[in-house]
């Protein structure tokens, strides 16, 4: 008898053919990684914002040297 009533168990229907126990423990797998990705995505956010500061600030002096040469070249051409 014991052996139905394990069996019956793993019957149950949830819809997936799991039982509700081997779908718990998906559920909790699902939610850890989910957590996991989460605080990953949220590093690579800082990252990026970090970078592109860097980026900008690098990129914003370089301009500012490149357009005061442009200017004294081309006030050497006019004049």
């Amino acid at each position: 008898m014991k052996l139905n009533e394990n069996s019956q168990e793993k019957d149950v229907n949830t819809g997936t053919g799991l039982s509700e126990d081997e779908l718990a423990t998906l559920k909790a797998a699902q939610k850890k990684y989910f957590f996991l990705a989460l605080i990953a995505g949220l590093i690579l956010l800082v990252l990026g914002i970090i970078a592109g500061q860097n980026f900008a600030h690098s990129t914003s002096s370089e301009v500012e040297q490149g357009s005061s040469i442009a200017i004294e070249i081309l006030g050497e051409q006019l004049c």
